[in-house]
């Protein structure tokens, strides 16, 4: 019940900083990517090559421990028509929004290598994921697992 203040409450509370019109102009030209669109229809081409670079940065730079943790996290998101791949998984807390594949360190709490759960929304022209043929959960482990494999 109290007066959100700059130090508590509502975060997004940024207009001592700057107008609203410079944070959507910034939004805006916020880009993930430095690829055309590709020929065919993909829901998620914007953000394909941020996370292929943060997977391949995570696999250059950290070293999990002995304990890794797979683990599926949602991305809350409530509009379904203005987010590509939404779906509603009924046992997560915040059950509306992206679904992800996530493994991280059980010793850092780090996590390092993550993977969007695309659905009908994978476009036919990418093919099949890799191990994808192994059966749908084998593939994921070995994707997920690929960096921390011994041999």
């Amino acid at each position: 019940m109290e007066e959100p203040s700059i130090d508590a409450g509502a975060p997004f509370r940024l207009n001592t900083y700057m107008s609203g019109r410079q944070f959507r102009g910034k939004g805006e030209s916020l880009v993930l990517t430095a690829h055309e669109p590709p020929s065919y229809e993909d829901r998620f081409w914007k953000i394909r090559q941020m996370v292929d670079c943060w997977n391949e940065n995570m696999k250059n730079v950290f070293d999990c421990s002995w304990i890794a943790c797979l683990d599926e996290s949602m991305m809350a998101w409530l509009q379904k028509w203005t987010c590509p791949g939404w779906m509603c998984v009924g046992r997560k807390p915040h059950p509306f929004g992206n679904e992800w594949h996530t493994i991280y360190c059980g010793c850092s709490n780090i996590l390092f290598r993550m993977e969007l759960v695309e659905g009908k929304d994978r476009p036919f022209k990418l093919g099949p994921k890799k191990w994808e043929e192994d059966g749908s959960t084998i593939g994921l482990l070995l994707r997920m697992t690929e960096h921390i494999q011994i041999g």
